[in-house]
């Protein structure tokens, strides 16, 4: 038998022998080496097998297969145990030789065919587990892994741990008996191992997944929390418009594994062009660069792009960014000819029902503004006075000595300033202290009681400052406003977002005293220098602030002055420091204004407003001393205004308006403290408007309305010493044609009637009949006015603009007395109309690539009686003209700006005719350090021409002077 077995085994070996082909590894490596040692170890196993060795063969293939594996040589092997009587062993190799043939072929059939043949010799164990794929241990793991379940295992008969591990799940272990020539099988099923993966990060929304992504293992960032088997997994993030990220994580058993993941947003550029350099480009709200400029790295998707520029409508377009692509934009920047001071809602220049012009935030900086009177002078129609102790402005002729600008109407945001005592329009220092925070300056010349009510005969003037608050910033600053005077100033803005915010900008201004000469005491034993030394010291603050929140705004503002008069004005002593005059102006305002519609709006808003003045006049102790008057005024208000758009080019508004002055109280005391002024007026003012615009087609917009007001005092003083109430009222109406026959060209043909009720100051101030008396009988002023106006845009974004008016002024209030005839002074009435005819004409290019020029000219003729013979009247010039001019000189870093200006035909209170004012200032603008420091240097009066002011008989000279030559400086830092 034994022989038999042997040739068998050497048929066998040979059959093998031939079939010895190195694996791909083998072959790959060098033929002289490692596969020629594996083919000599494998000739030398046949020879020993050939021979009857066994054990030798055994040694020699397994240094071949371990030199280059080969299932053949898996074959011999078992031949070898099976020759050498080791069952176990050679079913193990059979196992292998058959498995590693797939299963698909003749020689696997053979193995197949040991491997039953030698069943009854062993004992078999079968490990199954769920899942599949664990390693298999019997008894210990030392000993070697059996393989990977589901696994056949040939033993010898006896008792045997199986031992089962794999990744991500608890090790287990199963006691059982084998059998000689039975298969036992060993069912595991294995406990996986869990661990909770927190995924964190951004952005919010993006798809957190692992491996194959099933539902339970999915989420959502900013956190995702997934309970995930223990051990190797491959996490994957997506969102869209970012870049997909996917990395490897290992989840520790029983555990929590943390990892946070930033998502690198998908990017394009932004390429932005415009016909205006230095416009600040916006994505979605935030500041990203000017223009012209290059923005890299925008993230992938629909953006909103806005370019800004002060001066300039906002110009916003919807972008489109692709990935590793520039899209382009050209924004073409037109400029914001809006007016809201017209209508009472913001229009442009060429719908509102009125003569406009509109000073600009960058005309402003170009030429360094300081006042709202530095703002207005060369204002086309428009000019100054001065008395050394307030400023005042006046329109197309008309202003009258210590009128304190009371027919002229200043606002802030469309809150009147004008105070309640005298009705006086401040324009110094004593009503702004800086123009810093002003977006632009509105001015209507024309009657505009029909919107503004009382005070807005002549004109109105509208300081807009900004509703939205986009960024966080703030400048602060300082000035020498002139060679005597230091001012001081700061702001900042906080938004809340979505143009919500709040700013506010405060400053504080201090003037040295100086001298002043009186011409009119040269002369005068008395005043044999007729200087006055240390005379004219000033100070003041300011203060302005708004917050806006949705649709509710509150705003305010405070100014206080403090000046001395240097002039000796009302006769007080000449030189005296202590004549001096103190000025408090201040309001608080809530708003709300809704949008209630596409087609409906709603104004309502109430305030708080205060003023106080505090004036002390030194004359001689005979004289009474040292005079001292104070007036303290308290007013609450409130109105409700609609805008409707009930059909197509219709807009119609309607509103109410109240106002009741709880406390003006006047005092006046002399050196002694005994009180020769003690009046207190409270009273009520109301008033309700209407007004329709309808743009019947574009040739033609009409607009008419009318208002009714109602005035009534409380105690006014009457001639046979007590006291009765009065009421005052008044109707004003306005129509306006404008018509448009063709591109560019606007004609306005407009009509109305304005009023001013007499002040409380006019009918009630007195000294108790030493000087003035009251004057209680006073009647409203009124004013019919009409004008018409066209305006041609032409090429290059040139303008002109010419017109003619004719205004009717009836029932003048004016102080009268202190003559030969009348000793003492007091308001009245005057019985002849003044008239005021004025023609315009003015040539304009607006600030376009940092240049802009303007050229005006009014002739203006206001007397009093007859519109063409009556007698002139004082303090208003025949003439006015103005040039400014701005052009770059280092793009938007640097410009100069020029303003010439020049009044003639003024006469003197006396009717003497003054020589003409010619006064002309040259500017030096520019921003250095990256935009964050921007300086003006002026030079005012260049030509030091000496020019002059006419004064009432307040003063003794006829004539005050202006300022001569001086530097103004003004430098900001902005951060």
């Amino acid at each position: 038998m034994r022989s038999r077995s042997l040739a068998l085994a050497i048929a066998l070996g040979a059959l093998a022998a031939p079939s010895f082909v190195p694996s791909p590894a083998a072959r790959a490596q060098d033929r002289s080496g490692t596969a020629d040692e594996a083919e000599v170890a494998f000739q030398l196993g046949n020879a020993a097998y050939q021979a009857g060795d066994f054990r030798a063969a055994l040694a020699h293939y397994f240094a071949s297969n371990r030199l280059a594996p080969n299932r053949q040589v898996l074959f011999n092997l078992a031949r070898c145990y099976e020759q050498l009587g080791q069952p176990i062993e050679a079913y193990r190799y059979y196992q292998e030789h058959a498995g590693a043939a797939g299963g698909d072929d003749a020689s696997a059939e053979k193995s197949r065919a040991a491997m039953a043949r030698l069943g009854d010799k062993v004992a078999l164990l079968d490990v199954v587990t769920a899942p599949r794929g664990a390693t298999v241990y019997l008894n210990r793991k030392e000993l070697g892994a059996y393989g990977v379940t589901p696994r056949l295992i040939a033993v010898s008969p006896g008792a045997y741990d199986v031992l089962v591990e794999r990744a991500g799940y608890q090790p287990a272990t199963r006691h059982v008996d084998a059998r000689l020539g039975a298969t036992a099988t060993v069912e595991i099923p294995l406990v996986q191992l869990t661990g909770t993966l927190v995924v964190t990060g951004s952005p919010a929304g993006a798809e957190v997944t692992v491996d194959d992504g099933e539902t339970a293992h999915r989420g959502q960032l900013p956190s995702a929390t997934l309970a995930l088997p223990a051990g190797d997994h491959t996490l994957r993030v997506t969102a869209a418009g970012h870049v997909t990220q996917e990395m490897p994580v290992t989840v520790r058993p029983d555990g929590t594994t943390r990892l946070d993941v930033q998502l690198a947003m998908e990017t394009g550029a932004v390429v932005v062009h415009a016909d205006e350099a230095g416009a600040l480009v916006r994505i979605d709200g935030e500041p990203r660069g000017f223009t012209p400029v290059v923005l890299d790295a925008v993230p992938v998707g629909e953006h909103l792009l806005e370019v800004e520029l002060e001066g300039y409508r906002a110009f916003s377009q919807r972008v489109t960014v692709t990935a590793d692509a520039s899209a382009e934009v050209e924004a073409r920047l037109a400029i914001s000819d809006e007016i809201a001071a017209a209508s009472r809602t913001a229009e442009a220049q060429g719908d509102a029902p009125a003569s406009v012009s509109v000073v600009s935030g960058l005309e402003r900086r170009a030429f360094g503004y300081t006042t709202i009177a530095d703002a207005l002078r060369g204002v086309r129609g428009v000019y100054l006075n001065d008395d050394l102790t307030y400023q005042s402005a006046g329109f197309r002729g008309v202003s009258t000595f210590g009128d304190y600008g009371n027919r002229v109407l200043v606002q802030l945001d469309g809150h009147a300033l004008n105070d309640d005592w005298i009705g006086s329009s401040y324009i110094g220092f004593d009503g702004a202290i800086g123009l810093h925070m002003v977006e632009r300056v509105e001015v209507v010349r024309g009657p505009g009681s029909t919107l503004h009510g009382t005070g807005a005969m002549l004109g109105v003037v509208n300081l807009v400052t900004p509703s939205e608050v986009r960024d966080l910033r703030g400048f602060a600053g300082a000035s020498m406003v002139d060679p005597r005077s230091l001012r001081a100033y700061a702001s900042v803005e906080v938004p809340f977002g979505d143009g919500d915010g709040a700013w506010v900008y405060g400053g504080g201004l201090y003037t040295q005293p100086g001298t002043y000469t009186s011409a009119a005491r040269a002369g005068d034993p008395g005043e044999p220098t007729a200087v006055a030394s240390g005379v004219g010291e000033t100070s003041a603050v300011g203060l302005m602030a708004k917050l806006r929140a949705g649709a509710w705004t509150l705003a305010g503002s405070y100014n206080g002055r403090d000046r001395q008069i240097p002039t000796g004005a009302f006769e007080t002593l000449f030189g005296d420091p202590r004549t001096a005059t103190v000025d408090r102006r201040g309001f608080v305002e809530l708003r709300f204004e809704p949008r209630l519609g596409d087609d409906l709006e709603l104004l309502a808003r109430a305030s708080v407003d205060h003023y106080a003045y505090h004036g002390t006049y030194a004359y001689d102790e005979e004289d009474g001393g040292l005079l001292d008057e104070r007036y303290t005024g308290w007013w609450t208000g409130l109105e409700a205004r609609v805008i409707g758009r009930p059909a197509s080019g219709l807009r119609l508004t309607a509103g109410g308006e109240w106002k009741w002055h709880l406390d003006n109280h006047e005092r006046g005391e002399d050196g002694t403290g005994e009180a020769y002024l003690d009046e207190e007026h409270p009273y009520h003012s109301f008033s309700l408007y209407v007004n329709g615009d309808w743009r019947v087609a574009d040739l033609l917009t009409v607009t008419a309305g009318a208002r009714f007001d109602g005035w009534l005092f409380s105690d006014l003083p009457t001639g046979e010493g007590g006291a009765e109430s009065r009421f005052f009222s008044a109707l004003n109406p306005r129509l306006a044609l404008i018509f448009r026959p063709e591109a560019g060209h606007v004609l306005k043909v407009i009509g109305g009637r304005a009023y001013r009720a007499p002040s409380v100051y006019e009918l009630t101030y007195n000294d108790g009949g030493f000087t003035q008396t009251p004057a209680p009988e006073l009647d409203p002023e009124s004013a019919w006015s009409a004008e018409v106006e066209y305006d041609v845009a032409l090429a290059d974004g040139l303008g002109l603009v010419a017109g003619a008016s004719a205004t009717r002024i009836a029932g003048l209030v004016l102080l009268e007395g202190g003559d030969e005839d009348v000793d003492v002074l007091h308001f009245e009435n005057r019985a002849d109309a003044v008239w005021s005819l004025a023609a315009e004409v003015e040539l304009r290019r607006e600030l376009r690539q940092g240049t802009m020029f303007s050229l005006s000219y009014t002739l203006a003729d206001a007397r009093e009686g007859d519109a063409l013979s009556g007698a002139r009247i004082p303090s208003s010039p025949t003439h006015l003209a103005a040039a400014k001019l701005i052009v770059p000189l280092l793009g938007r870093e640097m410009s100069l700006a020029t303003r010439l200006t020049v009044d003639a035909g003024r006469l003197a209170r006396d009717g003497e005719k003054l020589g003409a004012g010619v006064l002309w200032d040259l500017g030096l603008w520019g921003l250095v350090a990256g935009g964050r420091v921007e300086y003006s240097v002026s030079v005012r009066n260049l030509l030091d021409w000496d020019y002059r002011y006419p004064v009432g008989d307040d003063v003794l000279d006829r004539t005050v002077p202006a300022p001569g030559v001086s530097v103004v400086a003004d430098l900001t830092a902005r951060f």
